[in-house]
């Protein structure tokens, strides 16, 4: 990770969260909770990081919408740097207690709350007015369990305009690893959950079967065919990765 990040997100955790606080109350839960909301902090702190500069080049008042917002922390970093923010999450999966978690990080905020619009679905333009363009998409670890994300890549296209971007940033199943269950990849879904049913089984998530059915797997290739496919231009970065290493 570079220095510049490093500061980034120091920043970040100096911001807006009253840590104190918030580590008080994480406290009183279970550790296998706890462990939980602090893994989501920390991704909304790190993604935030990354993400900063684009929200630099947009002007502020700007409509930005993040689907599949999890907690919603992210959405409320990006609604504090002064942008009408829709956030949707559905609340499906293996995502049951976000609406818990995003009682408590509001519990939690060190200032006014950041006016976001909330909205607990899946995305769809029929929740914005009929000549309302958004100028920011952005989906951090979606697509990956959408089995048809061409099909929401061309719901968004219908809100931009041509100066509209929407930022994905997604496993690459290229690489052999699945994250969500911590397991190698053996060539493809199929194969892997035969060799690996019993990890997948005993993965601790609420329904193990369900969430690896809907996982779709995204390689460039493919994220780039859909995103084409939809009249759109795509460009590739490598800016998250190494931002991990």
């Amino acid at each position: 990770m570079s220095d510049d990040t490093k500061v980034r997100q120091e920043e970040v955790r100096k911001r807006m969260l009253n840590r104190i606080k918030l580590e008080t109350l994480l406290s009183t839960m279970p550790i296998s909770e706890s462990l939980k909301i602090r893994t989501y902090i920390g991704e909304a702190d790190f993604y935030f990081s990354i993400l900063k500069p684009d929200f630099q080049a947009i002007k502020k008042g700007s409509a930005v919408v993040e689907i599949g917002s999890g907690t919603g922390l992210l959405s409320m970093y990006i609604a504090s740097l002064g942008y009408k923010v829709y956030s949707f999450e559905p609340q499906s999966s293996g995502f049951k207690d976000m609406q818990k978690m995003k009682e408590l990080l509001k519990e939690c905020w060190e200032s006014d709350f950041p006016i976001v619009n909330f909205i607990n679905d899946y995305y769809s333009e029929s929740y914005f007015k009929e000549n309302e363009v958004i100028d920011y998409f952005l989906a951090v670890n979606v697509i990956e369990h959408i089995p048809n994300y061409g099909e929401l890549i061309q719901n968004v296209k219908k809100k931009m305009n041509s100066n509209s971007i929407f930022r994905i940033i997604c496993p690459n199943y290229l690489i052999p690893y699945e994250p969500h269950f911590d397991i190698p990849i053996f060539f493809n879904k199929k194969l892997t959950s035969f060799l690996l049913r019993n990890k997948i089984l005993n993965s601790g998530l609420s329904d193990p079967l369900e969430f690896w059915h809907d996982l779709s797997w995204p390689t460039p290739s493919k994220v780039k065919k859909v995103v084409i496919d939809s009249g759109l231009s795509v460009a590739f970065s490598r800016e998250t990765t190494k931002s991990y290493l």
